[in-house]
């Protein structure tokens, strides 16, 4: 059960490759002839004349079967991670660039760099781990003076006083 499920994943990540869904689709519509014959299940054609004309088909287009629809794939996969790499460019020239500049337009005193954020963060987590070691210092010097007192009030008690 585990060989198939694993088989099952592999077999859905492999299809989502833009490479493998623009091959399929490519000799889908390259081949379309193709494919009707095979799934026409027409009682009037027999099994004998579909492969006849498959094999008819396959010999008149070598190049259509395989070829093309391997070299319109390649292109539209390179052309997808090439789209993809100019939408990412734009989109960070938006974030970096346009964004800061409109912001800084309509609210400048709402405008932080990066750089100053982290150093703030760095800075606040600092004093934040300060604070806690006076806390700490301060509740163990509240607690060596309670001893001292109780210690003196004993004392006192003894002496007499």
């Amino acid at each position: 059960m585990d060989t198939l499920k694993s088989l099952w994943e592999d077999f859905s990540e492999r299809i989502k490759s833009p490479f493998v869904t623009s091959f399929i689709f490519v000799w889908s519509v390259k081949n379309w002839i193709l494919l009707y014959t095979i799934f026409n299940f027409d009682s009037s054609y027999s099994l004998n004349s579909k492969t006849e004309f498959i094999k008819d088909y396959i010999a008149q287009h070598p190049v259509k079967i395989f070829w093309g629809p391997l070299g319109l794939s390649i292109v539209a996969a390179i052309s997808f991670y090439a789209m993809k790499s100019i939408f990412y460019g734009i989109d960070s020239f938006y974030e970096n660039k346009i964004k800061i500049w409109i912001i800084s337009i309509f609210n400048p005193k709402n405008l932080v760099l990066k750089a100053d954020l982290e150093t703030a963060y760095l800075k606040n987590a600092e004093l934040l781990a300060n604070a806690d070691a006076e806390r700490k210092l301060f509740m163990t010097s509240n607690t060596k003076i309670a001893e001292l007192q109780n210690q003196l009030t004993v004392a006192k008690r003894e002496i007499g006083e």
